[in-house]
């Protein structure tokens, strides 16, 4: 683990010589090994969320924390995944057996290049020495939940998602995604994680709504 962390950073400082490191808030140049300008990090602290014990989010949903999701989710920058995961970590003091990211949609996928749930779930499995799953939780329906009613992102999800072939029966699963919203997408997720078996799951996100109160 030291090793590959030391080949990251090495590669990382590489890369900002010629692609260099952007706060994923404000834009701002940044040093090459932080994820955020101190200027944003003090103001992200008035968006702070009361962490309770079965979701957990960074912060709330608003100001310069859209700014930094949308940077995760549209501009290829994974620095606003790596300090919400900082934030998390000591708030996580469970002992997981498997993390599970909550997946997108093929065309999604193609579209982006990646899943952000995977990127957040990544730098929880480097900080935390757990594995990330990625096949636990398959998306089977491209839908948009958006537009839709509370009841109707429910139905939505659960025909959206099955559970995969990874053997959950038993674990202890910590389920990340970027924002939880109404919550219909993650405790949709966290119930068919149960239902196949899954000990217990937390759910962690980078974002949250202020009317989610659970």
């Amino acid at each position: 683990m030291k090793t590959d962390n030391t080949l990251q950073n090495v590669l990382d400082f590489s890369l900002d010589i010629f692609f260099p490191n952007r706060c994923p808030c404000c834009g701002d140049f940044i040093a090459w090994n932080v994820s955020i300008c101190d200027k944003c990090k003090d103001k992200l602290s008035e968006y702070r969320c009361n962490l309770n014990n079965d979701i957990k989010a960074a912060y709330y949903y608003d100001g310069i924390v859209v700014d930094g999701i949308y940077a995760l989710k549209f501009a290829g920058s994974k620095n606003f995944a790596k300090h919400c995961v900082s934030v998390l970590s000591d708030s996580l003091d469970e002992d997981f057996d498997i993390i599970v990211p909550v997946p997108i949609g093929k065309k999604r996928l193609r579209k982006r290049g990646y899943n952000q749930a995977e990127v957040i779930a990544k730098y929880f499995s480097d900080l935390k020495n757990i594995p990330v799953e990625k096949n636990a939780l398959i998306r089977v329906l491209e839908t948009v939940q958006h537009k839709l009613t509370q009841k109707e992102r429910i139905k939505n999800a659960e025909d959206s998602y099955q559970i995969g072939k990874t053997q959950v029966s038993g674990k202890r699963i910590l389920l990340v995604d970027d924002v939880y919203t109404t919550g219909a997408t993650s405790l949709v997720c966290k119930n068919m994680l149960l239902s196949a078996g899954a000990s217990h799951v937390t759910i962690a996100v980078c974002a949250k709504t202020y009317e989610i109160n659970n």
